[in-house]
């Protein structure tokens, strides 16, 4: 059975399906015959919605949102990327997206509540249409607001960021853009503060287990180390934004 992705701490490995990018244009029938596409980034009303994996585990959901965007989701973790829908000649609809799952392009079709997504003969996949409510975080009772923390903290080198609230949360941010795949990553928290030591907690998928990961941390000045990354407040003094200042 295919789990849409597994999450290993705050790092996400995704399973992506093979298939090739598109040219701009043009697309082939499976009966053999070949016509253009007109690519459109606006959503296809048919399949807008959340849908369940035939083949996924408990908690695992995609969603093709009205704003354009391929979403897969699995508890407080979410991925996010652009997809483009078109109609060839022949009445078949297609999409493709450049992201970490379902890449590529592909024919679907839509009867009720059923998606089916073909690569070819051989590699079919079928979707049951459900109704999605996200997980609502609650900040934790213990909370007590470290003033050293809130605000948004950047890595320039690596994408990504944590944004501390004052009322108890954390975004933790990441763009992808590695050649091959385009795609955001976004993982809702709480947290706690220990002396020198936060806890993020957040659900992998959507139940009631609950994942806490606790890690140390320094701050000096706009600059905060947490594990091993170094992460600066919005992104001030940061070595990789000043680099590229005086590139630009």
């Amino acid at each position: 059975m295919k789990r849409l992705f597994a999450v290993i701490l705050v790092c996400v490995l995704v399973f992506a399906l093979g298939a090739c990018k598109p040219d701009d244009t043009t697309s082939t029938n499976p009966s053999g015959g070949s016509y253009e596409i007109n690519w459109t980034v606006i959503p296809d009303s048919d399949v807008v919605g959340a849908w369940e994996p035939e083949e996924s585990v408990d908690g695992e959901y995609v969603l093709f949102t009205d704003d354009g965007k391929l979403r897969v989701v699995s508890g407080t973790i979410v991925f996010d990327a652009a997809i483009n829908y078109g109609v060839d000649g022949y009445g078949n609809k297609s999409a493709y997206t450049e992201g970490n799952y379902l890449y590529g392009q592909w024919v679907y079709t839509v009867d009720g509540d059923t998606l089916t997504i073909n690569y070819a003969e051989d590699d079919v996949q079928t979707f049951k249409r459900i109704n999605y409510t996200p997980i609502t975080l609650q900040a934790k009772e213990d909370f007590v607001k470290d003033d050293r923390l809130v605000g948004k903290w950047l890595n320039y080198q690596y994408g990504d960021s944590y944004e501390f609230t004052e009322d108890g949360f954390v975004i933790f941010r990441q763009t992808i853009e590695d050649g091959i795949y385009v795609y955001d990553t976004e993982i809702k928290h709480s947290y706690t503060v220990s002396g020198d030591q936060v806890t993020l907690y957040f659900y992998q998928k959507n139940d009631n287990n609950e994942v806490a990961q606790t890690a140390n941390f320094t701050i000096e000045g706009t600059k905060l180390v947490i594990g091993e990354a170094d992460y600066y407040l919005n992104g001030e003094g940061s070595p990789e934004a000043t680099t590229a200042a005086v590139i630009g």
